[in-house]
């Protein structure tokens, strides 16, 4: 590890990293005497993007060369941040950019780039030297290496200049070589072996390895000698033998053997092997069965969550769901493990060699046929228990997988659950994810006291739904939860929409309270160093954060248990923002909507499909004419962005065929099938015939509608805090769940409230995040509170329905402002301490919303 003392690699890359890497090339700039034609612009927008750093022309503002900086060497070489940082080049595009170049960097190493839209894959982008070498950060000064790293990058800008470039070896034809043999299991498993084996001669000698390896044409394309001499690298699991699953010998690709030996002893990074194989056997356009790669910087807080927690030093570490194996790479330099004590599973058989390689040549010295990992290719409803004997830590990101598609598999865990334990699987429920029961049967498996560290959706938390009230009972009674890890997600699993959290078990913990983390920092940016210092002392010296912007509190199990059914959320915002409605929760003016025997449901138009159908858009003449085609058109409310408290005739008026003729009503649903565009593909699976869109028209007919003086709030939600009431008879959408009011001035009386920053506060405490918007449904909105209208004085209705009558305008959760609704409703709520409240709702409310959609 290359640290010093001015600059370690678990410090803040904006504040750290980022000014010796803005030293550097100003002071290259001011060598090559371009001061007057460029500049260095830190943290620049392209479109939606933030580059780390760009070089612009002064005078027409192109972008000379992108720089993305890292913290680790390692991180350089993913293929995740080389997409990222060629992203901002292809945003650019030509219009912006001056020169397609562009650097990545972890200031003590870079690689260098040219885009090309021709070479489409970043590897294929890699220009030569490849791997260059700058200085060690504990061999320096901070000033003595901002000299070496601004003398490195003067000819590199210079030949950027010039645009004198050459691209390095790629892994393009390996790539396009292997999509070829992928369907056919023995030659996929030998020609991997051969290629791997003609990298690896070149690759170890040159990486501290005691030995080498014959030349692969000594061989003749015969595997079992090949497999026999492979395994003195201590890929045990690529070079095993077996007819079963080798063919006995192949004719060489003799050009593509070069490549691979070249690609050997260049300074190319060497886990981009592992991660084209990975890409070609997931298929990286469809990740349908949860493969997705784990993020590095996630790795590394779970391998210091790992680091915190553990009680002794670990013999065994387990991944049973490695995928790549980036999980215990992750770990491996932070816990200083060796290779003899990793252990991973992984059910696809083709992952076995990515996995093998990732884990493998982070140990390029030490790895051998005596000392090697433990890898197994087999579905966790076939281990035995004993697997996990010696295994005292479990570091997971179990396979997302959607209850409804997967059924079958799902019945395979919840049997095995009941083998091993002798008791019903708690997950049982509903339509749960595989990552429930697999997390479920990986707790069952293990011996007591095993340490699991755990990547899992964070909807379970939160939600009501019985699934997630089940996984919540599973956490506390099987997984023996100690600590729950929120962070933002906006950059983290950039190829799925599922939040994450991070869960930490120890199988029988009871302890008498939980951790809760929540980290308003980006997981990249946590000083993990702090952070592990902190948390291991956290039980001894009690304290509200571990690192700057990650706060902690422990929560009373027995709250968690009273709390089960209605989800967990117990950061210190939330706790606080709970406080603060304390007045109101308290109030005999208000009442919980469960509590007030009002009905509550949600919107059920388009629930079986033919929205287009069955509403008719207020845009449209038809609307204005309420009927289409002589079929009349009622008051509807379709989307969520109406801009009125009272609906009236809303967004969009409802086909209603109650009193039509049957010839009408065929000639408006034909005539709206001709008017569709031809489905293909899998879409064909859900073309509704004639009889289908007219037995939808009458079930929304008798299902959709919600009576006058009902009040519709929108279920998702990202920036505006809308309520409205109806003042006809509606029919309403699946974007809606509704409270029905007893009269019409109850109605607007609830609804303003609504539409105030103090329900709003509510709404983001029980709703629950999906990929930054707010979801309300029907059970957390009975949890909110609304006034008790008879509890009122005629003076205060009389000042809501005057703010009603002058125009109520919703406010923007990410930046709310005070209007006179707010006013009114904090007089009724606290007379004496209404500015002060307000001011404090505003600001609640503004951090709640910005934590959900990651901004804070």
């Amino acid at each position: 590890m290359s640290e010093g003392k001015w600059i370690k690699y678990s410090d803040s890359e904006v504040n750290c990293f980022h000014p010796v890497c803005e030293d550097a090339l100003n002071s290259a700039l001011s060598q090559l005497s371009w001061g007057n034609r460029y500049e260095v612009i830190h943290h620049k927008m392209t479109g939606s993007l933030e580059m780390d750093f760009v070089i612009v022309n002064k005078t027409d503002k192109r972008v000379f060369c992108v720089i993305e900086v890292k913290r680790r060497p390692n991180d350089i070489g993913s293929t995740r941040y080389q997409y990222q940082a060629m992203s901002y080049v292809q945003k650019n595009g030509q219009s912006k950019s001056e020169t397609p170049f562009y650097i990545l960097t972890n200031l003590e190493t870079m690689f260098l780039f040219r885009f090309d839209k021709d070479r489409m894959d970043p590897v294929q982008q890699i220009l030569k030297p490849g791997h260059i070498d700058v200085a060690k950060f504990n061999e320096e000064t901070k000033d003595s290496f901002i000299s070496k790293l601004s003398k490195r990058l003067i000819p590199i800008l210079d030949d950027f200049h010039n645009n004198i470039y050459e691209y390095d070896l790629s892994l393009a034809n390996f790539r396009d070589f292997l999509q070829t043999i992928q369907t056919n299991t023995k030659e996929w498993n030998t020609h991997l072996a051969f290629l791997i084996y003609a990298y690896l001669c070149k690759y170890l000698p040159l990486n501290g390895a005691g030995y080498s390896l014959k030349d692969y044409r000594y061989f003749h394309g015969k595997t079992e000698p090949l497999c026999v001499e492979g395994l003195k690298t201590g890929y045990t699991e690529i070079y095993h033998y077996n007819l079963s699953k080798f063919l006995e010998s192949i004719g060489i690709n003799e050009s593509l053997m070069v490549e691979m030996s070249k690609y050997g002893e260049s300074n190319s990074p060497p886990n981009n092997i592992p991660e084209v194989i990975f890409n070609v056997v997931s298929d990286i356009n469809s990740r349908g069965n949860g493969e997705v790669q784990t993020d590095l910087e996630l790795t590394r807080l779970v391998a210091a969550l790992v680091k915190s927690s553990i009680k002794a030093p670990i013999k065994h570490i387990c991944d049973p769901a490695a995928g790549s194996g980036n999980m215990l790479v992750g770990a491996i330099e932070m816990l200083q493990l060796k290779p003899n004590q990793i252990i991973a599973n992984d059910i696809q058989e083709k992952f076995v060699t990515p996995l093998s390689l990732n884990i493998g040549l982070q140990f390029p010295a030490i790895l051998s046929g005596q000392c090697h990992p433990t890898i197994t290719n087999t579905s966790l409803v076939k281990i035995d228990p004993t697997y996990f004997n010696d295994v005292d830590v479990i570091v997971m990101n179990p396979p997302f997988v959607s209850g409804v598609k997967d059924p079958f598999e799902k019945r395979n865990f919840f049997s095995r659950i009941y083998t091993v334990s002798g008791k019903n699987a708690i997950t049982e429920v509903g339509q749960v994810g595989l990552e429930a029961p697999f997390l479920e049967l990986t707790s069952v498996l293990v011996v007591p006291d095993t340490l699991m560290v755990v990547v899992f959706p964070q909807n379970y938390l939160e939600t009501m739904s019985k699934d997630a009230i089940a996984v919540r009972k599973m956490l506390l009674n099987r997984f023996g939860l100690e600590a729950i890890v929120k962070y933002p997600s906006n950059s983290i699993f950039e190829d799925v929409s599922e939040s994450t959290i991070v869960l930490v078990g120890r199988k029988g913990n009871n302890s008498e309270s939980v951790k809760f983390i929540n980290s308003l920092t980006n997981v990249g940016e946590i000083n993990l160093d702090e952070f592990i210092t902190n948390y291991k002392s956290y039980d001894d010296h009690p304290r509200e954060e571990l690192a700057p912007g990650v706060s902690i509190n422990s929560v009373p199990r027995s709250t968690m248990v009273e709390e089960i059914e209605i989800g967990w959320k117990y950061s210190k915002l939330i706790l606080d923002a709970k406080q603060l409605l304390l007045p109101i929760v308290n109030s005999k003016s208000f009442i919980r909507i469960i509590d007030s025997k009002l009905p509550v449901g949600r919107g059920h138009g388009g629930t079986n499909g033919g929205s287009d159908l069955i509403f008719i858009s207020s845009k449209k003449p038809e609307f204005a004419q309420r009927e289409i085609m002589g079929i009349p058109l009622r008051p509807a409310m379709r989307n969520a962005k109406y801009n009125s408290l009272c609906v009236n005739l809303g967004d969009s008026g409802f086909v209603d065929i109650g009193e039509s003729e049957d010839e009408v009503v065929e000639e408006y649903v034909n005539d709206f099938l001709s008017s569709q565009p031809a489905k293909t593909g899998t879409q064909k699976k859900s073309e509704k015939t004639l009889d289908d869109l007219i037995a939808i028209l009458e079930t929304e007919r008798q299902a959709s509608g919600v009576p006058a003086n009902s009040i519709l709030i929108p279920r998702g939600t990202r920036q505006i805090g809308s309520a409205y009431y109806t003042n006809y008879y509606t029919y309403v959408s699946t974007n809606f769940v509704y409270v029905c009011a007893s009269s019409l001035e109850d109605a607007k009386i609830i609804s303003s409230w609504m539409s105030t920053i103090f329900y709003q506060i509510e709404c983001e405490i029980y709703s629950n995040n999906r990929d930054g918007m707010r979801k309300l449904e029907k059970d957390s909105l009975s949890l909110t509170h609304i006034p008790l209208t008879k509890a009122l004085s005629a003076e205060s209705k009389q000042k809501i329905l005057n703010v009603i009558d002058a125009g109520i305008e919703f406010t923007d959760v990410n930046d709310p402002i005070i209007r006179d609704i707010d006013r009114v409703w904090a007089t009724i709520i606290e007379p004496d301490n209404a500015d002060t409240l307000l001011v404090e709702a505003r600001e609640t409310l503004r951090c709640l919303a910005n934590e959900r959609q990651g901004n804070l």
